[in-house]
């Protein structure tokens, strides 16, 4: 059982079908991203939104997440994000704009104990790296663990909580969004937006070859 907001909850309902959160699990590894041949586009758009909620809140499903499981969690969100983009004229360009501003807001919200967790990393590989220097990184380690405690990289409750919470409020937001247009125009704007930036992230990239623009490059194409 899940507790969020202070409700205990056995299962989910969006999409109008209920998922319990023990199927979370064994589903989420076996589920390709991407449309299926003759599958109406508006379905698989809201088979496939499905499936990375159900990724999303199985990697979230214990009491606090731990690193692999908050790395996945996020990684479905930017599939979800990637898919509201490509599919934004059919749903409409502000309505897009606002799910994705919202999901991305959740990653935001799973990243600051990542971020954290990095920099105790970069403190113990410079520390093992320049051991003569090694007193130097004390107080930065002390003040990090004082923050966040002896174990940076597991998630605290209250915020994976928080986190479920509102992917679940997402998933049902997305599961009103209606289609205004149908079949291979419902997401040729959108992909044709994302091909064009791909383009000019790449031309940036090679034009000025820095790690940041490598970086965005990176992004433009993955999602």
């Amino acid at each position: 059982m899940l507790t969020i907001g202070g409700v205990v909850c056995d299962s989910f309902m969006w999409f109008g079908s209920t998922t319990t959160l023990s199927s979370f699990r064994s589903r989420s590894r076996v589920m390709p991203y991407r449309f299926k041949i003759n599958e109406p586009v508006e379905k698989g758009f809201r088979r496939i939104a499905r499936e990375q909620f159900d990724i999303s809140l199985a990697e979230l499903a214990g009491p606090a997440a731990d690193p692999k499981g908050v790395h996945e969690c996020r990684k479905s969100i930017k599939r979800l994000r990637a898919l509201t983009r490509l599919a934004a004229e059919a749903i409409g360009t502000k309505k897009a704009r606002q799910r994705t501003k919202a999901l991305g807001e959740i990653g935001r919200l799973l990243s600051a104990r990542r971020d954290q967790t990095v920099m105790f990393e970069t403190i113990g590989k410079l520390a093992d790296e320049f051991p003569d220097a090694a007193a130097a990184f004390a107080p930065l380690r002390a003040a990090l663990t004082a923050r966040s405690g002896n174990e940076p990289e597991r998630l605290d409750s209250d915020t994976t909580d928080r986190a479920r919470g509102l992917l679940l409020q997402e998933a049902k937001k997305i599961a009103r969004l209606s289609f205004r247009k149908q079949g291979f125009a419902a997401l040729e704007g959108g992909l044709k937006k994302c091909y064009r930036k791909a383009r000019k992230a790449t031309s940036l990239a090679y034009d000025e070859p820095t790690d940041e623009n490598f970086h965005e490059l990176r992004k433009a194409v993955q999602w």
